[in-house]
């Protein structure tokens, strides 16, 4: 931060045109001082620049993913342009990004074409998401196929793997297409920022039907948030006997504690849920 500031006060003392890195410095320095707006203008300054001479690409490359990590944290801005720079600038050598761009198309287009154009150009390489991308796409011709466009929406809005998970099991034909992700290894047990699992998401949900679907997928009912609860001590929490009963028959753990050192009992005994404590003293807890 100290070298941050120095480089901007230098370039405002002889008014000379920022490089690069005091550009990445200043915006940084900006967003430590959670002046987001303004560390988004500066930070735009590099979309600006075009393919820049070896000694400044990598800086430029590395303030663009500073960038992506600002935006993710202050949803400030879209990452489609960002990845579009580096696509542009540097595709050859960061033949994943090409990956990172098509899922930016996919939530905000909807003709998809140059997704799957970007899909194939980044090859057979080991980029983690393709997978993720490729299991995208397919699912949205099955929805085309289908005509299901409520589902079609939530994904293009979230782009989420995680909670398209979760929104396809609450279809009629949810099976159908948990198997087609499953047949490009997508991992339904992936879990998002708050480590919530397409399951977590259900219980909080309250969709008992995708619930069981879910659990039949083989996802792991007793899988815990980042907070330490269980699926069953929210479904406790939320008073929803029906999603306990289901919980219990696919196995989740009456026994465990939580960070508190609380069970699925107490906390229901906390609450005073009667018919969720019958329901936990009838199954042992």
């Amino acid at each position: 931060l100290e070298a941050a500031e120095k480089h901007a006060h230098l370039a405002v003392k002889y008014e000379k045109e920022l490089n690069v890195w005091t550009t990445v410095n200043f915006a940084r320095l900006l967003e430590a001082q959670n002046r987001n707006q303004e560390a988004n203008v500066k930070y735009k300054e590099l979309l600006l620049l075009s393919r820049l001479e070896p000694s400044n690409a990598r800086a430029h490359k590395r303030g663009l993913n500073y960038y992506i990590s600002f935006i993710q944290r202050t949803h400030v801005a879209e990452l489609e342009g960002v990845y579009r720079v580096l696509v542009e600038n540097y595709g050859q050598s960061m033949p994943c990004e090409n990956l990172n761009l098509a899922k930016e198309i996919i939530k905000n287009k909807t003709d998809h074409s140059e997704a799957r154009m970007l899909v194939k150009k980044s090859g057979v390489g080991s980029c983690q998401n393709k997978d993720e991308v490729l299991a995208l796409l397919e699912t949205i011709d099955w929805f085309k196929r289908d005509g299901n466009t409520p589902i079609k929406r939530s994904l293009i809005k979230h782009g989420d793997i995680t909670r398209l998970i979760s929104d396809v099991a609450t279809m009629p034909e949810g099976d159908g297409i948990l198997a087609l992700l499953k047949k490009h290894k997508i991992n339904l047990s992936t879990k998002d920022a708050q480590g919530m699992t397409a399951l977590h998401l259900a219980v909080a949900n309250q969709e008992v039907s995708a619930v069981t679907k879910l659990a039949d997928q083989g996802l792991d009912v007793n899988a815990t948030l980042s907070n330490g609860w269980s699926s069953l001590m929210i479904a406790v929490y939320l008073d929803s006997p029906e999603l306990v009963e289901v919980l219990l028959k696919q196995g989740a753990e009456k026994h465990w504690t939580n960070p508190q050192g609380l069970t699925a009992l107490m906390i229901a005994n906390q609450i005073n849920n009667p018919k969720v404590i019958n329901l936990l003293n009838g199954q042992g807890a």
